[in-house]
């Protein structure tokens, strides 16, 4: 650690703000800095605890017993870990929520515990369904941003209108109102993914690397997150309940731009993924197109893994290809997704 302290980004539950912060420990407390130096808030170690989801990449959000509305977020595993190294509390504290969480499945835990894991752990899972793509779409616009700052978006066209309208079309079969909006940004990795506000983003090296069957799965796939609202879900494990109530409240002084950047890190669960499979096939198969491709998709990437280079990228945030492809029917029936001069749009979306 730097004498600077650890980056993390803190909400004093008093405003709707986010403040850059470095946290350093001494004498028991954990000591909450801003840029210039001065203290913003001072927590007992003993109070600090893990908030949120800790099972994935990141963030990680802390939690103070003594001052329940604020939130620290930590951006990485890295600073996690350090900051684990000097507050060994902190492991300890994992394992008792642990083990309170367990303690109320089996029959009963203190009123306090059970608070805790309504909000952290099953609030995600019926709150986030519950949220408007409307609230979250600042946060899905600002997203799109930072991902387009080094490599911009693909200009509007016929082939981005294709995958657009099949998207919508897609949706329209689980019964989802509105355009599902695509964008295709000018990278050469293979992967596509869905942001918040009913919004999807297909990599220009997913396209050149796939043909028009894989290619609808993969979209297909990311339609399901979205009717789904997997990435609602996401954001509430995230970012906390306290947080999203500032999003959806328009709280002065919000920082949509910071929120954002830790959106990009948010992964799914894994029966979030199997889900989002499960719904590829049945809106293909609504919409009258051959659903084969996903499970090729799959196959492909299992059979590459190895390789080196940014074609493998999908495989760093999605589990078990070779697992997921078994369980995805082989189904050849119905047409194409696309028209050959749709595809061919497509093909030339960044050119």
């Amino acid at each position: 650690m730097t004498a600077l302290g650890i980056p993390a980004r803190f909400y004093d539950g008093q405003t709707a703000a986010a403040h850059d912060a470095r946290l350093q420990v001494s004498h028991g407390q954990l000591w909450i800095k801003a840029p210039d130096g001065g203290t913003m808030a001072r927590w007992p170690v003993a109070d600090v605890e893990p908030a949120g989801d800790w099972e994935g990449r990141g963030p990680f959000a802390l939690g103070c017993r003594s001052a329940a509305d604020s939130r620290l977020l930590i951006a990485t595993a890295r600073d996690l870990a350090e900051l684990r190294m000097m507050m060994p509390e902190l492991a300890r504290a994992q394992g008792g929520r642990r083990r309170r969480a367990l303690t109320i499945v089996l029959g009963g835990a203190a009123a306090a515990a059970l608070a805790a894991l309504t909000v952290f752990d099953w609030a995600p899972r019926w709150l986030g369904p519950l949220v408007p793509p409307s609230w979250l779409e600042p946060i899905g616009s600002a997203t799109i941003q930072i991902l387009s700052a080094d490599h911009p978006l693909c200009a509007e066209g016929p082939g981005r209108r294709a995958l657009q309208d099949f998207a919508t079309r897609l949706a329209a079969s689980r019964g989802h109102e509105g355009q599902i909006r695509v964008e295709v940004l000018d990278m050469s990795e293979m992967n596509a993914f869905a942001v918040p506000g009913d919004r999807i983003v297909i990599l220009r090296g997913l396209i050149g690397k796939s043909d028009p069957d894989e290619l609808a799965g993969v979209l297909a796939h990311e339609v399901g997150h979205v009717v789904e609202r997997h990435t609602h879900e996401s954001v509430v494990r995230g970012l906390g309940v306290q947080v999203l109530l500032q999003i959806i409240t328009g709280g002065a002084g919000l920082d949509v731009a910071a929120i954002a950047a830790t959106v990009v890190e948010l992964s799914y669960s894994r029966a979030a993924e199997e889900e989002a499979d499960r719904l590829a096939v049945e809106m293909l198969q609504a919409e009258g197109v051959r659903s084969t491709g996903l499970k090729r998709f799959f196959t492909r990437l299992e059979a590459l893994q190895g390789e080196a280079g940014g074609a493998l990228e999908w495989l760093s945030t999605h589990p078990a290809s070779a697992a997921r492809a078994a369980a995805i029917p082989d189904r050849t029936a119905g047409g194409d997704a696309f028209t050959e001069a749709e595809w061919q749009a497509i093909r030339a979306a960044c050119d």
